[in-house]
């Protein structure tokens, strides 16, 4: 099942078409939601885990830590088994100090293949260049006089 990850406010979810293997987030609300086998499922936690446990609860997502890239299931109660529904994106955060111009980020998720989602707390704020190795991201950005977060989602 290919997973597409969605976010989306309270007011705008029941616009959103069931289709299994969405990830739905609210940003208004810091709650999530699953589609599969055509129902919406809320999502009470997220559970990183390193191989997956005998059992679980179909209100969790378990991302498996041990895999690259990290595996995404929920728990099936009907089958009693997990389903694997996607990869779960690697999130990194790091703040970019006052004065610097780059910033380097590392994880065994990046790869010379990986794409990369850029966010900076400071609108219109953007990165001038890139270079990527396998574990090792790193980000020019020009010079400013007060600190930057830097959120990058790896898939």
């Amino acid at each position: 099942m290919d997973v597409q990850f969605i976010t989306t406010s309270r007011a705008r979810i029941d616009s959103l078409p069931v289709v299994n293997g969405q990830l739905i987030y609210l940003f208004d609300e810091n709650m999530s939601y699953y589609d599969m086998n055509n129902v919406r499922n809320p999502v009470s936690s997220v559970r990183e885990v390193n191989g997956l446990p005998q059992t679980g609860y179909p209100e969790f997502l378990y991302v498996d830590t041990s895999t690259t890239p990290r595996n995404t299931y929920v728990w099936n109660s009907t089958t009693e088994e997990f389903e694997r529904v996607g990869d779960h994106p690697t999130v990194l955060v790091d703040t970019l100090q006052a004065g610097d111009s780059s910033l380097t980020f590392e994880d065994s998720a990046i790869t010379t293949n990986s794409t990369f989602d850029i966010y900076a707390s400071v609108v219109g704020f953007y990165y001038t260049s890139s270079t990527v190795a396998t574990g090792s991201l790193t980000l020019t950005f020009p010079v400013q006089s007060s600190d930057v977060s830097i959120k990058v989602i790896i898939t």
